[in-house]
């Protein structure tokens, strides 16, 4: 990794320190304008082109950790063949929302126009350029530029939504055009950065690895589907059931409660972009992951009660008496997110060694308890029964995961619990920060 270790650590904690209130702006943004009803609909659609862009990722994402190694970097020919597999999954993307469209526009995307549904699709072919190049500059050991392109989506999606949202205030298209804008200018960055800084040579499709990306990714990708399925089951079967006030409802306690997994996708960030060039010390990747594993528990329980204690009054003052209703549901959500935190790290050393089709099982395993209860609890429950299945599918997938890891490395469980050395090792991580300030 390039750049100091704690360094990374540090950098990557500032980025997301800030880049929370920024999502915090844009979820008030949208959800002042729009009214439950509007945020119930907005979070239907987006729901929807997150796991189209799911599709479309052909599990690229987590097969670059293997194809970032240092024995097989190859970046030139990987920016290529990102820019294809984008171009590939964007066209299936565009045939699954012709075909599956007129089935469920009735049902799990009811209330939602067409017009509206293909101003979102315009993410998708942005989307997977954008994740697949700013995982290169993170698997190339480039935390800071990585971090930086974080935080400029993040600025940049506050900017055009609320730009879009005072031009046509109340709209869900306007809060969607927002978004899509934001991506279409940080696509290009991302793949400006890479050019420059990761890979500056020609860029030539390279056939054999392409076609490996996607035999391996293609395991990855049924995860990641069934993965997504399960996180926005409660959504689409709220919607379908209900109404889209009682998704706009649910939507913002899970929007709420997943900003406390900044503090997961930090240390998983500064984690994989380690992990590559330590490919060689496999007992050393194993004790990191559970070292990983212990802090971002141990944060995500704090901020975890600082939510329970302080949340109603936080929603009531940004989002208005009217999103009052989402705190019960947040707190149920709470503890799968805390699990789900969890197992980001776990999940990642499995994927160094290329164990992909774990992470799929660990997803089919959450998406059946989920859809189940879900199916089970909202009649009776609304959006509690919702939050509940969403968190017990968290903790089973999570489990799994756990189990998985123990019984590949030789661990204890009871290496995940905290010891006093994890308190010396935060200590030492945050130091820097107050000496440099004095």
């Amino acid at each position: 990794m390039k750049g100091n270790f704690t360094k990374n650590i540090i950098h990557t904690f500032l980025v997301s320190s800030l880049s929370v209130p920024i999502s915090i702006l844009v979820s008030i943004v949208v959800a002042r304008s729009l009214g439950p009803e509007g945020k119930g609909i907005y979070a239907v659609v987006t729901s929807a082109m997150a796991l189209l862009i799911a599709v479309g990722q052909f599990g690229f994402l987590e097969v670059l950790l293997f194809q970032m190694r240092h024995d097989r970097r190859q970046p030139s020919k990987l920016a290529a063949n990102a820019l294809v597999i984008a171009l590939i999954g964007s066209i299936i993307a565009a045939g699954i929302l012709v075909s599956v469209y007129p089935l469920v526009k009735g049902s799990f995307l009811k209330g939602v126009s067409k017009e509206l549904l293909w101003l979102a699709y315009l993410l998708v072919p942005f989307n997977l350029v954008f994740l697949s190049f700013q995982r290169l500059l993170h698997l190339d050991g480039l935390i800071a530029k990585y971090n930086l392109l974080v935080l400029l989506s993040s600025v940049s999606t506050l900017i055009a939504t609320y730009a879009m949202l005072r031009v046509q205030p109340g709209e869900p298209g306007a809060a969607v055009l927002g978004i899509v804008t934001s991506m279409v200018l940080m696509s290009l960055v991302a793949v400006m950065l890479v050019k420059k800084k990761v890979a500056p040579d020609s860029w030539r499709v390279d056939t054999p690895l392409l076609c490996e990306s996607i035999r391996q990714g293609s395991i990855v990708q049924g995860g990641m589907i069934l993965h997504l399925l399960g996180q926005y089951a409660g959504i689409f079967i709220l919607n379908y059931l209900l109404d889209s006030q009682q998704v706009g409802w649910f939507s913002t306690a899970v929007g709420l409660s997943n900003m406390m997994l900044l503090v997961s996708n930090s240390t998983r960030t500064v984690l994989q972009g380690w992990m590559p060039s330590a490919s060689e010390m496999p007992e050393r990747v194993i004790e990191m992951t559970i070292v990983f594993a212990r802090i971002t528990v141990i944060i995500l329980c704090a901020l975890g009660i600082l939510l329970a204690v302080f949340g109603l009054p936080v929603i009531r003052i940004m989002y208005g008496y009217q999103f009052e209703l989402s705190y019960s549901p947040m707190l149920m959500l709470l503890f799968g997110v805390v699990a789900r935190g969890m197992g980001q790290i776990v999940v990642s050393q499995l994927a160094l060694n290329k164990q992909f089709a774990v992470d799929t099982g660990a997803a089919a395993l959450s998406l059946i308890a989920n859809i189940a209860l879900t199916w089970l609890l909202i009649p009776k429950f609304g959006m509690y029964g919702a939050a509940l299945s969403a968190a017990v599918g968290n903790i089973a997938q999570t489990l799994f995961l756990t189990y998985w890891f123990i019984q590949k490395s030789g661990r204890s469980f009871l290496e995940f619990l905290p010891k006093l050395s994890d308190a010396r090792l935060f200590f030492n991580v945050v130091k820097p920060l107050f000496s440099q300030r004095g």
